[in-house]
């Protein structure tokens, strides 16, 4: 690996990441991480949210945009 190119290429990320953690060493503490726990909490109410409007879906069909001639 001589320097980063340009512009970040997906091989060069690689390279870079194996020589970064080749002598590192991961603890694992058993505990949860909070950001994966937070992502996970809004993503599963995002898909609640999105699949409650798909079965429900707008009343009248000038609302959220869905009829494309309405101003």
């Amino acid at each position: 690996m001589n320097g980063p190119p340009s512009s970040a290429t997906p091989r060069w990320t690689t390279e870079l990441l194996d020589r970064l953690t080749h002598y590192c060493h991961f603890i694992e503490t058993g505990n949860e991480s909070y950001r994966f726990r937070h992502s996970t909490a809004t993503a599963k109410t995002r898909i609640r949210e999105r699949e409650q409007a798909r079965r429900t879906g707008p009343a009248d069909p000038n609302q959220e945009g869905l009829n494309p001639t309405s101003e």
